[in-house]
């Protein structure tokens, strides 16, 4: 991630801008502030996933570092989206990183909420412009909820970040390795790799800006030639 991070000089330290200025003000967050985020939510998944008894452990997509992955893969889609489509880098970026920070804690339909309030009381509690932590607390909100035209971009770019790091090679290796997991044989895999792409095929139907559609579009071609390897070998 950090050589995604894009910083900016200002005398002896080095900061990284987040937000637009003329929304949020005079607001920069350091890589190592940035870093902290990351580190707290990484280690709230694993005292959470703890708590709960470390259920499904063995499932790597239930596990709390299957999840950090997520969200680093979520938070560098969403900004390479974001840069393009003129949506705040730094609110993309900070939603991001917490935007499944209550995966493990609450039901599915209530973690978007509760993980704006973690973000919330962490922003806070760290001193940023309770204008900023809006901006995120209400991307997060929006994350599990359908696009609509009354969403801000940064809502937008975080749901079409949040689709595209599930489907792909990334999605299909992910489903390979369930069907290890549940000892079943490895001729189930195309059908499996299929379904894959017939998911990213929804996703791209569904995605808004030009940015996210191409790499959508790209990474359901890779899980086709992914498919068509595999089947060629078996």
């Amino acid at each position: 991630m950090e050589g995604n991070y894009e910083h900016t000089e200002t005398g002896a330290e080095e900061v990284a801008v987040v937000g637009d200025a003329d929304a949020v003000g005079e607001l920069s967050v350091t890589y190592e502030e940035f870093m902290e985020m990351a580190e707290y939510v990484r280690e709230h998944l694993h005292d959470t996933v703890r708590e709960n008894g470390d259920r499904m452990r063995w499932y790597p997509w239930h596990s709390a570092e299957y999840r950090y992955r997520h969200l680093i893969g979520v938070v560098d889609l969403a900004e390479r989206i974001a840069r393009e489509e003129g949506a705040d880098v730094g609110v993309v970026r900070v939603a991001g990183v917490f935007h499944d920070a209550a995966k493990f804690q609450v039901k599915q339909e209530k973690h978007a909420e509760e993980g704006a309030w973690i973000a919330q009381k962490y922003l806070s509690r760290n001193g940023f412009p309770d204008s900023f932590i809006d901006r995120v607390a209400r991307v997060i909100r929006d994350h599990t909820k359908e696009m609509d035209d009354g969403m801000p971009v940064e809502s937008k770019v975080l749901i079409e970040a949040d689709s595209i790091d599930k489907i792909g090679v990334a999605g299909a290796t992910l489903m390979v390795m369930r069907v290890g997991y549940e000892s079943r044989s490895h001729q189930e895999v195309p059908d499996i790799i299929d379904r894959v792409v017939r998911r990213g095929e929804r996703v791209v139907k569904r995605i808004e800006t030009e940015t996210g559609m191409r790499i959508a579009r790209e990474r359901v071609e890779r899980a086709k030639q992914f498919k068509a390897w595999f089947e060629d070998e078996i």
